[in-house]
C-alpha cells in the first residue's frame, strides 16, 4: 500500500517547520550553466532554456553552456554551446578572453564550485544564483531559488552561508507554451482519461509497471502515455498499448506537455516539474515517487488537495494506484474541487519574479515583462 491521503496530509502537518552572439546593446552577456544527459534528465537544460529566453524577451542578452555527453543540440537556441564534460567546460571558460559576464545562472544538480571559482579568479564581483540547485555550489552562491511550493531548502545544511535562499510556487519556471494554455481551458467534467508521464527517462519503468492496472480501473477512459527521449523499455510500453490500442496512445519526442494536459483529467506523474504544469493547468495530479530520498518532498506535496504523493513505487503496487484513479473518477465534483486548488497553486508570474532576480544581480534593475 502507499502513503493513504489523510496519512500524507497529517504528517505533512506535523513536519511543517555554438559562438557567443551578443545582442547589439549589451556589452556583457547573463551565462547560464546548465546540464542534460540521458542518465541526469533534461529537467534542469530545460528550466535553463525557459528563464534564458524569458532574459532575452527582456531584452539582454544570454550565453548557455550546457555540459551534456550524449546531446545534439539540434532543438536549441543558437547562443547555447554544448560540451562533453566539466573539464571541456572549464577549459573555455579559463581561456575566454571577453567579457566577464554580467551575471551567472547556474541550473545543474551537480557540483560546479570549480567553475564559480574560476569566473570570480578573473571577475571577482561575479553575482551567481543557483537555480533548484543542491549541490555544495550553491554555498558559493550570492542567490539560491527554489521554485516551487514542496521543497524546505532548510533541509539542506548551509554552514557559513551568507547569501540569500528564496523558495516557493509563486517562482515557478513554467514554460510559455504551459502559460499560453490557462486561457481556454475546459472544465474538468469536459475533459476525458488519464495522463500518464513520468519523465524523460523513467527510470525505474514505472510506465510499465503501472499501465495494464491503470487501463482496467479507467476503463472506459482514453490514456495517453508519454515515452521521453532516455526511456529504456519502449517496446514494453508499445507491447501494453498494442493490446489496449482503442484505449492507450504513445506520444513520443515531445518537448512540453502543453497540448496533452488540458485534454485529461487527471495526471499520473513522478516527483518534478510536470506536477505543476498539471496543477497550473487544472489537473488533478497522482504522484509516485522514483527515490526514497523523495520522502519529504512528497510530505511537502501533501499541503495540496489537488495532489497526492502515494510514496515511493516499490511501496505502491498497481492494484493500489488503480483503487486510488477509481476513487478519484467516480467522485467528479470532488475532482473539479481539487482541480480548482490546483489552480491556485501559483499566479503563472514566476517569470517575471525570477527575471528581476535575475537582472538585479546582473544591475540592470527590473523588468517589465
Amino acid at each position: 500500500m502507499g502513503l493513504p491521503e489523510s496519512q500524507a496530509k497529517a504528517q505533512y502537518r506535523e513536519r511543517r517547520p555554438r559562438e557567443l552572439k551578443i545582442l547589439p546593446n549589451e556589452s556583457k552577456a547573463i551565462l547560464f550553466i546548465t546540464e542534460w544527459s540521458t542518465a541526469l534528465g533534461q529537467g534542469h537544460y530545460r528550466r535553463a532554456l525557459t528563464v534564458a529566453k524569458w532574459v532575452r524577451d527582456a531584452g539582454h542578452a544570454t550565453q548557455l553552456f550546457c555540459v551534456s555527453p550524449d546531446h545534439t543540440g539540434t532543438d536549441s537556441p543558437a547562443d547555447c554551446v554544448f560540451l562533453a564534460d566539466k573539464k571541456e567546460l572549464s577549459d573555455r571558460i579559463r581561456n575566454d578572453n571577453g567579457p566577464p559576464p554580467a551575471a551567472v545562472v547556474l541550473a545543474a544538480s551537480r557540483d560546479y564550485s570549480f567553475l564559480i571559482e574560476i569566473l570570480r579568479a578573473k571577475a571577482p564581483a561575479t553575482k551567481v544564483l543557483a537555480l533548484d540547485h543542491v549541490a555544495d555550489s550553491r554555498l558559493v552562491a550570492d542567490v539560491n531559488l527554489y521554485p516551487n511550493g514542496h521543497f524546505d531548502p532548510l533541509r539542506l545544511p548551509w554552514p557559513g552561508y551568507k547569501g540569500q535562499v528564496i523558495s516557493g510556487a509563486e517562482y515557478l519556471v513554467l514554460s510559455d507554451e504551459i502559460l499560453a494554455k490557462r486561457e481556454n481551458l475546459s472544465a474538468t467534467n469536459k475533459r476525458q482519461g488519464l495522463l500518464v508521464s513520468f519523465g524523460s527517462t523513467d527510470p525505474n519503468h514505472l510506465t510499465v509497471r503501472y499501465l495494464a492496472a491503470l487501463s482496467q480501473a479507467a476503463a472506459s477512459e482514453p490514456i495517453k502515455v508519454v515515452i521521453g527521449p532516455g526511456f529504456e523499455n519502449v517496446d514494453e510500453v508499445k507491447h501494453i498499448q498494442a493490446k489496449h490500442s482503442t484505449q492507450i496512445s504513445v506520444h513520443e519526442d515531445l518537448t512540453s506537455l502543453a497540448d496533452l494536459i488540458p485534454t485529461a483529467r487527471l495526471g499520473i506523474t513522478a516527483l518534478g516539474i510536470s506536477i505543476y504544469e498539471m496543477a497550473y493547468l487544472g489537473m488533478p495530479t497522482i504522484v509516485i515517487s522514483n527515490y526514497i530520498e523523495d520522502g519529504p518532498d512528497e510530505l511537502g506535496l501533501a499541503r495540496y488537495d489537488g495532489i497526492l504523493p502515494m510514496g515511493h513505487f516499490s511501496l505502491v503496487e498497481p492494484e493500489a494506484l488503480a483503487n486510488q484513479v477509481k476513487r478519484w473518477l467516480e467522485a467528479p465534483d470532488q475532482l473539479a474541487r481539487r482541480a480548482r486548488d490546483c489552480q491556485a497553486i501559483t499566479d503563472g508570474r514566476g517569470r517575471s519574479r525570477i527575471v528581476d532576480l535575475v537582472l538585479k544581480l546582473a544591475g540592470h534593475g527590473q523588468n517589465n515583462c
